[in-house]
């Protein structure tokens, strides 16, 4: 899943939605002496966000819609599906919360520079580029999605490779998107489950 989706799977905790995305940046063992910095609630957001990509990585819905991209992109398909369900998350949020998505973005640009002394300097950078364009939900037009393959071109170093998998995604839309609407629910609940565990288990 992309930031969007690690973002609203983090159950409105602020620490843990900064957690969720400091994790790309979080190498080996949360244990090991180089992660001392990060606070209890930050480490349950690093564990989540790790979580979440084991749970998509091996989900069969998932699985279906990589296999669609195989052909164009081959072993990149996984980045693509990423970003496509970020797309279907835009389009389906009514249905799994009550806060409206610009409620929802307005206050993930208010809590995340909250923690900037947390963040390693390439994070901070991502984090102003996202709050200072409001970019969580570009991936609902085709150009914030055009845009999204061109940037990680740049990051794996591919010329325009991954803007093949487009007419895919618009070929498939229905498919696509009813795969997603079987995989998040499931994944929803289970990170639901691991925060209630994982913070609020002492309170009962």
């Amino acid at each position: 899943m992309n930031y969007l989706a690690h973002l609203a799977l983090s159950g409105g905790i602020e620490e843990v939605l900064a957690g969720n995305i400091i994790e790309d940046f979080i190498t080996g063992r949360i244990e090991h002496p180089r992660n001392a910095f990060l606070t209890e609630e930050l480490i349950v957001g690093v564990k989540l966000h790790r979580l979440i990509d084991t749970f998509t990585d091996t989900n069969e819905n998932v699985t279906n819609c990589k296999r669609l991209f195989y052909d164009s992109i081959g072993k990149y398909a996984g980045i693509v599906v990423d970003i496509f369900f970020d797309h279907f998350l835009i389009k389906n949020w009514s249905q799994f919360y009550e806060t409206s998505l610009n409620d929802f973005c307005k206050n993930v640009y208010e809590v995340l520079p909250r923690y900037r002394t947390f963040y390693p300097k390439p994070l901070v950078k991502v984090v102003d580029s996202m709050v200072s364009h409001q970019w969580l939900t570009h991936y609902e037009y085709e150009w914030g999605l055009t845009r999204a393959m061109q940037s990680v071109n740049i990051k794996i170093g591919i010329d325009n490779h991954l803007n093949e998998a487009l007419p895919t995604f618009w070929t498939n839309y229905a498919y696509l998107n009813q795969q997603f609407l079987l995989f998040y629910p499931e994944l929803k609940s289970m990170c639901e489950n691991f925060i209630q565990t994982s913070i609020f288990a002492d309170e009962k």
